[in-house]
């Protein structure tokens, strides 16, 4: 994963959410940081959700959709 334009502390927030083995201990991250590490974290969700899709080879969901909208009348 990457994410590109953090800042030093926001790298080291990063760092230790993703060396957090449970939600508590993220959460205390949270609560010692405050906002910026829920900016920091709803960015690492984000980007892992990217890299899944990148790693997709079919989008059925999206497929289906499509196909529903350019059939209606």
């Amino acid at each position: 994963m990457e994410i590109d334009g953090l800042t030093k502390q926001q790298v080291k927030i990063a760092d230790m959410l993703w060396m957090s083995d449970t939600l508590e201990e993220a959460e205390k991250i949270v609560k010692v940081f405050g906002k910026e590490a829920s900016v920091v974290m709803e960015l690492m969700l984000l980007a892992s959700l990217d890299d899944d899709v990148d790693q997709m080879q079919e989008y059925s969901d999206a497929e289906r959709l499509l196909l529903t909208i350019m059939t209606q009348k």
